[in-house]
């Protein structure tokens, strides 16, 4: 996939100048891309396939389906294209399903440890919108990470509004896992959607810039643009409550009142770090309850039966606040009704575990390999049996243009302990 890639950030999580210094992406799907290196890099893992407890199945179908279902450079899904290429008639998500199916061909045929265990201990990442939903129905067994949380059972149709992605087609549904449910509480894993370096090193828990949050409650996204079902109707139903309410949700921000911006905004984390709390509602899939947790903002869970991303890993219900459905035209009475004592606990919880839901040890990684660079370049040793020149070519360094992109003093402050980390922990502990 990589070789046939027509943009450099497409399926990479970061690139390198010609000086070989660190550019970081944002990729939606980066999380299948960080899992992997993390996973590569772990010290739990093994190279005897016979002193594994758990086997992690690199299928990168996230990538496939967004940018790499294409067989031409043009877009694939084009209504001309159908009638041209036979396999254009197949939905992108079915084609994705097919290639996770034939891993597991291959897989069940190369190697002993799929029969042994009928998948149980085989692990496979669905980052797109609607996670494994789509997966093969023959993975059911096995632990599936994603971010999409839907505990419905029998899913009556798919949320996502991009031309191909529907994974809710016949007749293709019907070998999918999403034909009896997306995601299974205490077998499936949900992980954090992959945010950049850059989105990370803005949070106050690293800058140590404490913040002003003088706004009651804050949701931006797109909403006003979208139709219904991209978000099951809330973020429609909330607009319609709230938007136009001056004495429910002012234009400014201010103690009682709150922000709502029915599209994207140049100002979305200063607007987060200025909020007490923050809403969560699923779009096109998903529910992004991670810029909250970074940046201080206590999560408002808008998600009727949707699990939200670590849910199930961590006690989400110490930093977070569940409002069902039925009761949001109570929204801001109930939160301005929660004891300041509370917001104040809540607010401690997200300092404890706001970390987790970063891929922070990969960065830290690259951090330390960059400071080795820059140690050869002083004339330090350079270890691991390599020589010196040829890992000072291999790993380059931090060139005065990419210190704004590198966390420099800050990076002490992270300790790696990660999305990554707590998926590990997870799975010891289910041993």
């Amino acid at each position: 996939m990589l070789a046939t890639k027509t943009e450099e950030k497409d399926c990479a999580t970061r690139a390198y100048s010609e000086g070989n210094e660190t550019s970081w992406h944002m990729h939606a799907f980066g999380m299948e891309v960080m899992l992997t290196e993390g996973l590569l890099a772990s010290r739990h893992r093994v190279a005897d396939p016979r002193l594994a407890d758990y086997f992690y199945v690199p299928v990168w179908g996230g990538c496939f389906m967004s940018r790499f279902s294409r067989p031409v450079p043009l877009h694939h899904d084009l209504n001309e294209f159908r009638h041209v290429d036979t396999q254009m008639r197949t939905p992108r998500a079915a084609r994705t399903s097919e290639l996770y199916r034939r891993a597991l061909r291959h897989i069940a045929a190369a190697h002993p440890y799929w029969n042994a265990s009928e998948g149980k201990d085989h692990l496979w990442s669905f980052p797109h919108d609607e996670g494994a939903c789509l997966a093969p129905i023959e993975l059911a067994p096995s632990v599936l990470i994603s971010h999409w949380g839907r505990t419905q059972r029998h899913p009556p149709n798919h949320t996502t509004i991009s031309a191909g992605h529907g994974w809710h087609t016949p007749p293709y549904f019907h070998q999918m896992y999403g034909r009896e449910q997306c995601y299974t509480r205490g077998k499936d894993v949900l992980l954090p959607i992959y945010k950049s370096r850059p989105h990370v090193v803005a949070s106050p828990y690293l800058t140590g810039k404490p913040t002003d949050r003088h706004a009651l409650f804050n949701f931006r996204g797109n909403a006003l643009n979208q139709p219904p079902h991209f978000s099951m109707g809330m973020r429609q139903q909330l607009f319609a409550l709230f938007s136009n309410r001056d004495d429910a949700c002012e234009k400014v921000n201010n103690a009682d009142g709150c922000t709502l911006i029915g599209g994207h905004s140049r100002s979305f984390i200063d607007d987060i770090q200025r909020s007490t709390f923050c809403g969560v509602l699923m779009g096109n899939g998903w529910a992004h309850i991670e810029e909250p947790v970074i940046h201080g903002c206590i999560p408002v869970l808008l998600i009727d039966g949707i699990d939200v991303q670590l849910e199930g890993v961590l006690d989400v219900t110490k930093f977070s606040v569940r409002v069902p459905r039925d009761q949001l035209p109570k929204l801001l009475d109930i939160l301005r009704a929660i004891p300041k004592a509370k917001v104040r606990e809540m607010q401690g919880e997200l300092a404890k575990v706001w970390e987790r839901y970063t891929y922070s040890s990969v960065y830290k990684r690259e951090y330390g390999l960059q400071r080795r660079a820059a140690a050869l370049g002083r004339g330090g040793a350079g270890g691991g049996g390599m020589d010196a020149a040829a890992l000072k070519a291999r790993l380059g360094k931090i060139g005065a243009h990419e210190r704004d992109k590198v966390f420099g003093p800050l990076e002490p402050r992270l300790r790696g302990r990660d999305a990554i980390g707590a998926l590990v922990e997870l799975l010891r502990l289910r041993l």
